[in-house]
């Protein structure tokens, strides 16, 4: 459904879908975004709300995948809420840092919205998370998105059979699960692949069946590596303020909000901040803050041909010998090494 006024989302009801299957699916997001059906599974947008296309694909039996590749000319949201008799557990990847998630009130206006200083650029995430969670999914201003949807219903863990006892509880799970996943080195690697080889006329099922079972692969290995602590309950509340306190870690280097600062704004202790954080990241909020700006300054130095000095003053560092000390720590390499190498 259009909105009249382009500073306000749009929102969509998409759920339950677990009943769905994929090219009722496309049919269902082509219809909330205006866009036009040009064959089974694949849709392409041309309207108020921008261009681009989404495709769909059912690789195996209960493996489903979704390729969004659009360029928004204003916000967009779907609202998504609980699939309790018909479950489908999700892998959502995006390199973009537009899509945002909300607890499934009311979703104010860029305008309204608290803001930070932006960051120029903002890694890439993936999530996982069961039909048990009610969330928005926000894509909040406008320019491109890419985006991956990965649905796996029951009959799907045949696939990835044995599985780690951790898997098997999130499988299991009677109440709300999400996990959070920095979309960089073997997983950015395979979100590539994964997005690009699945739009050629020329690529057979079989080998996005297979990228997409490495993507799970991924996740779950990793999922499994974090600390096995108990699982705090994550009502769907909560699942929106830890994302929320995430995009404020990463917004502003340089004058960076602090934990205090953020528990105030996404209205959590710091106790339970840092316990939900690091559930639903796998590390601390600091560790996440360090680990995010020492990438940018790889990216300032390697991508956009900053200095080491320049890079370091960039991402909040005022003693370059502490900067050195902790890119070598993350990445094993001298900063300047990143300036030497072709």
């Amino acid at each position: 459904m259009a909105n009249e006024r382009n500073d306000i989302p749009v929102e969509g009801q998409v759920s339950p879908l677990g009943h769905t299957d994929i090219y009722e699916l496309i049919a269902l997001l082509a219809a909330l975004s205006e866009a036009t059906l040009v064959e089974p599974g694949k849709a392409v947008i041309d309207s108020s709300h921008g261009s681009g296309t989404m495709q769909g694909w059912a690789l195996a039996q209960g493996i489903e995948l979704v390729r969004w590749d659009s360029n928004l000319k204003q916000p967009f949201s779907i609202q998504r809420t609980p699939e309790l008799n018909a479950p489908v557990w999700t892998i959502l990847l995006t390199d973009s840092s537009r899509l945002i998630a909300n607890d499934g009130e009311a979703i104010p206006s860029p305008q309204s919205a608290p803001q930070s200083a932006p960051q120029k650029r903002s890694e890439g995430m993936a999530y996982l998370y069961n039909h048990h969670l009610a969330m928005n999914l926000m894509f909040e201003d406008n320019g491109p998105i890419r985006m991956l949807l990965i649905r796996l219903k029951p009959e799907a863990w045949q696939w990835l059979d044995p599985r780690p006892e951790i898997i098997n509880q999130f499988i299991d799970a009677k109440e709300p699960r999400f996990y959070g996943f920095k979309l960089q080195d073997q997983l950015a690697k395979l979100f590539s692949q994964l997005f690009h080889g699945s739009v050629e006329d020329n690529t057979p099922p079989w080998q996005s069946l297979i990228k997409t079972l490495e993507v799970c692969s991924h996740l779950f290995d990793n999922l499994q590596q974090r600390p096995q602590t108990h699982y705090a309950k994550l009502n769907t509340r909560d699942a929106h303020r830890i994302h929320q306190a995430q995009q404020l870690l990463a917004a502003d280097f340089q004058e960076p909000l602090g934990l205090a600062d953020i528990c105030k704004q996404v209205g959590l202790g710091r106790d339970k901040l840092r316990q939900l954080f690091q559930q639903v990241y796998g590390t601390t909020p600091y560790q996440y803050f360090q680990e995010q700006r020492l990438q940018e300054a790889h990216r300032l130095i390697a991508q956009e041909q900053l200095s080491v000095m320049e890079a370091g003053y960039q991402v909040g560092y005022s003693h370059m010998g502490h900067f050195s000390q902790a890119f070598k720590k993350q990445f094993g390499y001298l900063p300047k090494a990143v300036k030497a190498s072709p």
